[in-house]
């Protein structure tokens, strides 16, 4: 689960 965490904040930040 903490990998693909990791990965939604870099989408999230991305998308943001």
């Amino acid at each position: 689960m903490l990998k693909p965490k990791a990965r939604d904040k870099v989408r999230t930040r991305g998308r943001n």
